[in-house]
């Protein structure tokens, strides 16, 4: 398979840079019309021409004209069409709204499957679900980048995660076209609706869609850190960046846990034949216990405040659960480390979003206190409330309290905004915890505003009261699954 060989550029200076920024960073690309498609507007038919290069006696290189080079004017023309092609499907893609997933979409399956449905078909509609929905949610990711001023795009981190969307969108393009008959070439599409009739049909494609899937997952972690450096490095007067957080921050979350629910889901009923039997299906945990994850998030930060101020702080929690038959019970629990010994609250939901937020709450809470030589316990108040009906929802609602001195007026507005940190600050306002040293993790700032989309995902939320001087109180609101879910399945 030809390379891509980088064309000559007659642009301005700046485009001349920036054309040269895109090409490097798409010498990963096998597919020489995929890395021209890349280019985006840079590169146009204007803007393509060859050159035949020869060495003189000094072996300087010299132009002698517009001959070719390796791209012959088909190749070219091709290769123009088919960008053309890609773009027109990034703009379709962009134009779909964000996938509406509920936790009851992702649990439809227990119901479903009392329908006749066997393990094969319940997987291949799961993954053609997924394979739709990632689609969009790439389209837009890639249209929200292009859309940055090209000074923006030339940061190496944000070109990093911009080439991760292009990357995944070549392996599931190459994927439907494998899985159409073709030679692994990116074929063109003529529309959105071209794309949009594909379906895998058989176990065996969706076997080669997991393959592809883990790629995806793994092309995409810990990118979080070039996201907040490359706004770091960037000029702000050039781009609004909460707007693009807010919503880059929300899709990237749902593009990690629709892939992550399809492999779970694969893996979990590779060994089943009853889905009511699992204790997880896909990223939904059944059986979750809410005061289990609340320890471990507990001891999480305390090994961390451990590290850096060898000290610990002190949990004291209370938990209430409003059963569906109208009775209550009520627990104080001292010690949260023997959460084992007390009655579990049970909320089916995704176990890792529910531990983000706590990590990041219990951080700030500590910090505060161990600033401020404050040792009076942090107080968690937990109240769950199960469904009464079948299209009633489980309700889970937690309150964190500390008594650190709160935090300054003028900051609590800017708390949940993108980037905001006050680690730099010399005095006590509430800051983040980190494991080693304070700006790490501590100074990112994408903390709290991760934990309101984590918890908005799916119609929960945040609230936060400070006052300064004594303390903050944090209210955490999340709906789970409706109470139907679990009466079909039994």
């Amino acid at each position: 398979m030809q390379r891509l060989v980088a064309p000559s550029f007659r642009s301005r200076a700046l485009s001349r840079s920036v054309s040269r920024l895109l090409i490097k960073s798409s010498r990963f690309y096998s597919n020489r019309a995929l890395a021209i498609c890349c280019l985006g507007d840079v590169v146009g038919p204007r803007y393509l021409h060859t050159a035949s290069v020869r060495r003189n006696e000094g072996g300087q290189s010299i132009q002698t004209g517009s001959t070719s080079t390796g791209i012959d004017d088909e190749d070219t023309r091709k290769g123009y069409l088919l960008r053309v092609s890609l773009e027109r499907l990034i703009q379709d893609l962009a134009r779909q709204p964000v996938p509406t997933v509920t936790l009851n979409d992702l649990l439809r399956f227990r119901t479903t499957s009392q329908n006749g449905k066997n393990k094969e078909s319940i997987l291949v509609e799961n993954a053609n679900d997924t394979l739709r929905d990632l689609f969009v949610l790439i389209g837009r990711s890639i249209k929200r980048f292009t859309d940055l001023p090209y000074i923006v795009l030339m940061n190496p981190h944000m070109a990093k995660i911009y080439q991760c969307y292009t990357d995944s969108l070549e392996l599931l393009l190459k994927f439907v076209d494998e899985c159409k008959g073709g030679d692994s070439e990116v074929q063109a599409y003529s529309a959105f609706e071209d794309l949009s009739q594909f379906r895998i049909t058989t176990p065996e494609q969706n076997e080669r869609f997991i393959a592809v899937l883990s790629q995806i997952f793994e092309m995409h972690t810990d990118n979080t850190l070039d996201l907040r450096d490359g706004f770091d490095e960037v000029d702000m007067r050039l781009v609004d960046d909460k707007e693009f957080l807010n919503m880059h921050m929300r899709e990237r979350i749902l593009m990690r846990l629709l892939t992550d629910h399809h492999l779970l889901l694969n893996s979990q009923l590779e060994h089943v034949t009853d889905i009511k039997s699992l204790k997880s299906l896909g990223a939904i945990d059944m059986n979750l216990n809410v005061l289990e994850v609340l320890n471990h998030s507990y001891e999480y930060v305390n090994d961390m405040a451990a590290m850096k101020y060898a000290d610990r702080i002190e949990l004291k929690v209370k938990s209430v659960l409003l059963k569906s038959d109208g009775t209550s019970r009520t627990q104080n629990i001292d010690e949260i480390c023997e959460f084992a010994d007390f009655d579990p609250l049970i909320f089916p939901y995704i176990t890792n979003h529910l531990e983000y937020v706590f990590d990041e709450i219990l951080k700030n809470s500590t910090r505060a206190s161990m600033d401020n030589n404050v040792t009076l316990p942090v107080e968690v108040l937990v109240v769950l409330r199960e469904p009464t009906s079948p299209d009633d929802c489980y309700k889970l609602d937690v309150r964190i309290t500390d008594y650190a001195k709160g935090i300054k007026p003028e900051v609590v507005d800017h708390l949940f905004d993108y980037a905001f940190t006050t680690v730099d600050e010399p005095d006590t306002d509430y800051k983040v915890l980190n494991t080693t040293f304070a700006n790490v993790i501590a100074g990112m700032g994408y903390g709290l505003p991760m934990s309101l989309t984590y918890t908005r995902l799916f119609n929960g939320d945040i609230f936060l009261k400070s006052i300064y001087g004594q303390g903050t109180t944090v209210y955490l609101q999340w709906r789970g699954i409706d109470g139907r879910i679990l009466s079909n399945s039994l």
